[in-house]
Formats: C-alpha cells, structure tokens, sequence
C-alpha cells in the first residue's frame, strides 16, 4: 500500500466511524483537526508538487441530494478552502448535489469532512428543536433554515481560521497552497469550467439563526481527541 492509498483508507475510516456513532459539532470540529493533521503528514510536499499534471491528476467527486441540497452547501466554500479545493453546487434537471474539485487527496478529505459536519448541523439541529419546538411560533422549516445556516458560516468561518493558523505555523505550507492553487485553477480551465456567483438568501428568523451561530463555535477547537482511524 503506497503513502497515497493509506491516506485514502485513514480519510474513509475516519469519516465512517465518525458518522456511524452519531457526530456533535465538538467531534465535527476534532475530525477537521484530525484530517488536517492528515493532509499536512500525507500530502504531496512542495517538490512533487512542482511535478504533478493538473490535467492528470485532478478529480472532482459529488455529493448528491434527492430533492434539496443539504445546508451544510453555506459550509462548502469554508471546506473547499480548508482543503485546497474548488466546490460548486448544482440543481440541473432533477439532479442536485455539491461538487469538489481538485487533488484526489484533498476532494477526499472535503467530501468526507462535509459529510461529518452535515451529520453534526442535523444533531446540533435536534437538540435546539427538542428544546425550544414549544417555545417559539416560529415554523419549525423557518427555524431550521435560519439555524442551519448561522450554524454552517460559523463552521466556515473556524475552518478558514484553521486554515490561517496552519500556514503562520509553517513557511512551507504557504507555498503549497499557492501551488495547489494554481493546479487546481490550471485543471479547471483544462474542462472549460466557469462559473458565477451564486446569490445569498436572507437569515430569516434572527433568534435561530444565532442559536446556530453559537453551535458552531462554543466548542474549542482542540477539545476531544477522536480514536486513531488508523488502527
């Protein structure tokens, strides 16, 4: 098994028990630390980096929905920059999903780490209602829109703080996300993709929307420590 394929494994392992044992925004927020502590031990070091065919070597994986796009979609764009990548979301006859685009080891990590922090905004999402359902007559579609979506920006919001620190740390890193950078953009317009921004719809019911504002960043980021996915 190459260096390659071990990182894939650790991702895919992480990524599952994560979400099979049930996963808060404490444990959402330890998995991204997890993975970027992957990322940094796994990935391509600047020199081979210098040599990799965008063309080649890009991929671009999907996220598909039956009928909506899941809110974790507001989080996407903190993910994609987390990791390096590009992400875009479509609604195009009958099919709709959020797409990845970039470094097969990155696209992983992103499509894996957006699954982990949907499945911590839905239980995040459960305990609020549970609570204040009785409290507000406010309908429960509208709260949940407007909880969700504070919820996802302060996610992005920490992942790209994540992300900061992590180059400040390391001269190195700075480099290679400009490389990756280029190699991604270079894949991309490689396929012709252009795209354009997408409009931002309002918050809605301001009291929830706080509420998940305060999910997505009361819990420290170096709180908990997940069991090694590589065992």
């Amino acid at each position: 098994m190459n260096k390659r394929e071990k990182f894939l494994r650790i991702v895919q392992a992480l990524s599952q028990k994560t979400i099979a044992n049930g996963c808060t925004e404490s444990e959402a927020m330890a998995a991204a630390q997890k993975l970027e502590l992957l990322m940094q031990k796994y990935g391509l070091d600047l020199k081979k980096l210098e040599t990799v065919d965008a063309v080649q070597e890009c991929e671009e994986s999907h996220i598909k929905y039956e009928k909506k796009l899941h809110p974790v979609f507001r989080a996407a764009a903190g993910i994609a920059d987390f990791t390096d990548t590009k992400t875009w979301y479509y609604n195009y006859q009958h099919r709709i999903g959020l797409t990845y685009f970039g470094l097969p080891g990155d696209v992983r990590v992103a499509v894996h780490l957006t699954k982990i922090i949907a499945a911590a905004m839905d239980q995040e999402w459960g305990f609020f209602w549970a609570v204040n359902s009785g409290r507000t007559e406010v309908a429960a579609n509208t709260a949940r829109k407007a909880f969700m979506t504070g919820m996802a920006v302060r996610i992005a919001q920490r992942l790209r703080s994540m992300k900061t620190e992590r180059q400040a740390q390391n001269n190195d890193c700075k480099a290679i996300v400009l490389r990756k950078a280029d190699i991604v953009e270079a894949g991309m317009e490689a396929l012709g993709y252009k795209f354009q921004k997408g409009r931002a719809s309002g918050v809605g019911d301001l009291d929830s929307y706080i509420a998940g504002d305060l999910a997505g960043s009361r819990a420290p980021l170096n709180e908990g420590e997940l069991e090694d996915a590589s065992a």
